[in-house]
Parts: C-alpha cells; sequence; structure tokens
C-alpha cells in the first residue's frame, strides 16, 4: 500500500525518481564496502581458480570496477533501514555474495564448508571471522559481455555503470537477507507463490540457469532463477541456506527499466525486497 502509487506511475515521466524519493530513509543506513585484505583476496582468488571461475575481466579495470561497486553498495545504504558492511573484490568470474559469520545461518555455513574443501577456505578467511562485517561479494566479470549482452543478472542490455549498480543490490540482498534471518520467510514466500499457480501455467526454468542445481519452485516470478531453491549439505541437505527471492527483488528496483517491467510482470516480489529493506535488524 505504501509504495503502490510509486509502482503504479513508473510508466510516467520522472516516475523513478519519484519511486526512489519514497524509498529513501530519513535516517539512512551507515554501511560500508571495503576491498579484502591482500591474504583474503589471494585465498578467495584461489577458491574461484580451483572452482573453475577465475575472473578474465583485465587487471588494469578490476581498480575501476570496484570503486564503482563500493560507490553503487554506499549509495544503496540511502534505502536501507539495516546497515551492510561487506568487503567487495573481483577475484572472480562469477558475480556472488559469501556471508559471513555474523549471522544465524553461520553453522550451516561452516558445517557445509567441511564437505567443499575449496569453500572451506572462506570460512577461514578474516572476512569470515569477523563479526563486523556482513560478508565478501565478488563483483565478478560485470563489465564483460557476449554478442552485446552481459554475462549475468537480469537486464542483460544494461551499460556497465548500470550493471555494477545491479550486481551490488543483489548481492547486497543476499547479505541482508542472512543479516535479518529472513531466509525461511524468503523459502515461505517463494514456496506460497509456486502454489498459487496452476501446473498448466508455471514456467519450466532454462537448463542454463545454474550450474549448481536444477530445483526449482516454479511459479510467475518476473525470472525463474527466483525459485532456485539452494540447499546446505549433509544434515542441512533439506534446509534453505539462501533464496534469490529478496535479492532479486532489490535488484529489480535497482534499475528504471527493470522497476518499470517488474511492477507489472512481478509486483509481489518487488514489495517484499520493499519491506525488508524497511526492516531494522532485531538485537
Amino acid at each position: 500500500v505504501k509504495y503502490g502509487d510509486e509502482l503504479d506511475g513508473l510508466d510516467s515521466s520522472g516516475g523513478y525518481n519519484k519511486l526512489l524519493i519514497a524509498m529513501r530513509k530519513t535516517n539512512p543506513a551507515s554501511g560500508s564496502y571495503k576491498v579484502p585484505s591482500a591474504t583474503d583476496n589471494s585465498t578467495v582468488t584461489k577458491l574461484f581458480d580451483t572452482g573453475g571461475s577465475p575472473a578474465r575481466t583485465p587487471i588494469n579495470l578490476r581498480s575501476k570496477i570496484i570503486e564503482d561497486a563500493s560507490n553503487a553498495g554506499l549509495g544503496l545504504q540511502n534505502y536501507l533501514a539495516t546497515p551492510i558492511n561487506a568487503q567487495v573484490g573481483l577475484v572472480g568470474g562469477m558475480t556472488c555474495a559469501f556471508p559471513g559469520v555474523n549471522n544465524k545461518y553461520s553453522q550451516i555455513i561452516k558445517d557445509s564448508a567441511e564437505r567443499d574443501p575449496a569453500f572451506k577456505a572462506f570460512t577461514e578467511t578474516a572476512v569470515f571471522k569477523d563479526k563486523n562485517i556482513d560478508g565478501l561479494i565478488n563483483i565478478g566479470d560485470v563489465g564483460l559481455d557476449s554478442g552485446g549482452q552481459k554475462l549475468q543478472g537480469y537486464n542483460l542490455l544494461a551499460s556497465t555503470e548500470e550493471h555494477i549498480r545491479e550486481m551490488m543490490w543483489h548481492e547486497s540482498g543476499h547479505l541482508l537477507e542472512v543479516k535479518l534471518g529472513k531466509v525461511a520467510e524468503s523459502v515461505a514466500f517463494r514456496e506460497e507463490r509456486s502454489q498459487e499457480v496452476p501446473s498448466d501455467r508455471k514456467v519450466i526454468p532454462s537448463q542454463g540457469l545454474s550450474a549448481g542445481s536444477q530445483d526449482y519452485a516454479l511459479g510467475e516470478f518476473y525470472s525463474p532463477y527466483i525459485g532456485l531453491r539452494m540447499k546446505g549439505e549433509g544434515k542441512y541437505a533439506n534446509t534453505d541456506r539462501a533464496t534469490e527471492v529478496l535479492s532479486s527483488g532489490m535488484e529489480l528496483l535497482s534499475s528504471p527499466s527493470m522497476a518499470k517491467r517488474a511492477a507489472k510482470a512481478d509486483r509481489e516480489t518487488m514489495l517484499y525486497a520493499l519491506a525488508a529493506m524497511n526492516e531494522k535488524i532485531k538485537d
């Protein structure tokens, strides 16, 4: 209800700016985005190299991309009630977020890492152990494209500057979800949306959407990827350690073109993200 007029008005001139004005907090969060230490940077670089996803962005372009990503993250703080304190690097090709120890799901991460030697290396970094840091965002090869289309995210025709902003809002959404302890709530939202859609209208995801899992809640989401189920390992094999719900909702809000389309195609996910962005962390 609070944002209904602004979402309805996204088709009008200046509609997106009006939405941002409505989203902006009177007392915005005071988060931070910094560069990892050289030691942690090297550790996570090896993680991506071992996993077959090394960064392909030329070395001379990486510092500028990391700077732009950090600035996009700082800009996001204006729309959050709970701050995000993250480190940002470009150490692998895939854009992703690694949550730190300061959240209720850290034990799932630790136990899952015992089965994954590469990821276990991250749990031994200062980034993961520092309770004042919410996690690490690898901005990845956001500046690269193929045939004029970006390699990741929902807005494949975005400029590099816009794409960096979109990806930072998305990955920050992952960190916000675990910081607020909302994974179970996001799962319930995702599964309820799936139940509401008649089976003959469900969209089957492309087999190329996720390299690691093909388990999706099928529904009328902006993208089938929002329905991705991400389970832990071992005794957590039936427990979601994260979702693509809040992160995707925040990405949809990050650019005028996506917000305009999503307000018609998947307003529910946008509203879910808006509610979370207004939520303050419980002590």
